[in-house]
C-alpha cells in the first residue's frame, strides 16, 4: 500500500536529525554534483558519444529529489532544535534566485560547520 506524502513527512519528523548526518548529506550532495558536472563535461568532449537523454534526465531527477529531501531535513533540523536563526538563513538562501546549487550547498555547509563549533 502506498503511503501519502504528508504521512512520510510526519514519519520523518519523528526521527531526530543530527548535525553530523546533515553535514554528511551536504558533502555527499556536493560530491554528486561534481560527478554530474564532470561526467557531463567529459561526455560533451567525447567524439561519437550518444547517451540517451533518458539517462541524463534520470540522474538529474534523482539528484533533484535528493536536494528536496535534504531541504526538508534541514528545515526539520531547525524545527527540532528550535533554531529560528538557521530557519531564517534557509528561507533567505532558498529564496535567492541568483544562487546556483553549488553556492547553496557551500553556504549550507559553511553554516553547519559554524553550528558544530
Amino acid at each position: 500500500m502506498l503511503k501519502r506524502k504528508d504521512y512520510l513527512h510526519d514519519e520523518a519528523k519523528e526521527k531526530t536529525i543530527t548535525l553530523s548526518s546533515l553535514s554528511y548529506s551536504v558533502e555527499s550532495a556536493l560530491v554528486n554534483l561534481e560527478n554530474i558536472e564532470t561526467e557531463h563535461a567529459a561526455n560533451q568532449r567525447s567524439i561519437g558519444y550518444s547517451r540517451s537523454s533518458t539517462e541524463d534526465n534520470l540522474q538529474l531527477k534523482e539528484f533533484a529529489q535528493f536536494m528536496e529531501e535534504l531541504k526538508t531535513s534541514l528545515y526539520l533540523f531547525a524545527e527540532q532544535n528550535k533554531n529560528k536563526a538557521f530557519s531564517a538563513f534557509l528561507d533567505k538562501l532558498y529564496s535567492d534566485a541568483d544562487l546556483d546549487t553549488r553556492s547553496i550547498l557551500n553556504k549550507i555547509d559553511f553554516e553547519l560547520r559554524g553550528l558544530q563549533e
